[in-house]
């Protein structure tokens, strides 16, 4: 272990951390080394969503299954759907992150934060 107990070889604080395999030759690779979080959502929360995305005054345009088209100029989404039908917006470091619609909002609060099983706080 590196001097004063920081996790970088020979006191380097430029390079990666001790354990950590650096960069990936692909995208592929980089996915497989991240974590993954697994969260299940039971059928009805999942038709919710669906019914809320394409509600959502937001949403509503991202929530469409394109057809494709030879004469229209393509550009990437960073919006995808799953298979459930869940909508996924991908950041900039290549994550999905959930949309919630509008309609969902308080009830994915609560869900994370009060529930003792489920919580963001753990019970606390």
């Amino acid at each position: 272990m590196a001097e004063e107990g920081l996790p970088f070889p020979e006191g380097d604080h430029w390079t990666y951390p001790v354990g950590f395999e650096g960069k990936t030759e692909t995208p592929v690779e980089d996915w497989n080394r991240k974590t993954h979080l697994l969260v299940s959502m039971r059928d009805d929360v999942v038709a919710r969503f669906q019914k809320g995305y394409s509600e959502d005054p937001f949403f509503k345009s991202k929530y469409i299954d394109e057809i494709p088209n030879p004469n229209t100029v393509v550009t990437p989404s960073h919006f995808w759907k799953d298979p459930n039908g869940l909508l996924y917006f991908m950041d900039a470091d290549w994550n999905s992150r959930l949309c919630v619609p509008k309609t969902e909002v308080n009830y994915v609060l609560n869900w994370i934060h009060d529930s003792p099983f489920e919580s963001a706080h753990a019970g606390a």
